[in-house]
């Protein structure tokens, strides 16, 4: 059966209208918060910016968070793993929450930076992640995965997708580029 459901998961792609919310957040944080932009604070507090625009836009259909372990045990470890044992926690997820282990509630998932990350490794394991979230063997398989670099401007972030276990295309591509399907 759970087979049968993975498959069924994996052939689903990015519909226009997740598309539309996932620009339409990233517009309202670049024009509603822009000093957490210019004053370079912290990721954690982008990310949570982003995530709240997230969840108003996907209200009622998904949540939106920044952890949630379904398999959590009662010794208190709850931290997700990839399959080669390294613990890690996603940016953003959205995704329905219940307590059922099935693949089908994992939606979307999220890796961000600020444009003056220089890190290259930090920026390889969030790679490794979104292929980890994204993949069909394993414990999580999301639909869709993004890492986002967030630019000086909105025009200047840049966005990955990630599907199946890989990125979408071979490098990142600008906002308007990522977006111009949804261009009016």
């Amino acid at each position: 059966m759970k087979k049968r459901q993975r498959s069924c998961e994996r052939t689903m792609t990015l519909d226009k209208n997740t598309k539309q919310k996932i620009k339409s957040a990233l517009q309202k944080f670049y024009e509603e918060e822009p000093s957490l932009i210019n004053f370079g604070l912290r990721e954690e507090c982008m990310c949570f910016r982003i995530a709240y625009y997230l969840q108003q836009l996907f209200y009622g259909e998904y949540f939106v968070d920044c952890e949630y372990n379904r398999q959590y045990d009662t010794s208190g470890h709850s931290a997700k793993k990839t399959s080669d044992g390294k613990e890690f926690i996603a940016d953003i997820i959205v995704h329905k929450r219940n307590c059922n282990e099935t693949i089908k509630d994992d939606y979307l998932c999220f890796e961000i930076k600020h444009w003056k990350e220089k890190n290259k490794k930090r920026h390889q394991k969030d790679v490794m992640v979104l292929k980890e979230l994204t993949g069909s063997r394993g414990r999580f398989s999301y639909h869709h995965g993004f890492h986002i670099i967030l630019g000086e401007e909105l025009n200047d972030t840049k966005i990955m997708m990630f599907e199946h276990g890989r990125n979408t295309t071979e490098d990142y591509a600008l906002f308007a580029d990522f977006f111009k399907d949804e261009e009016q």
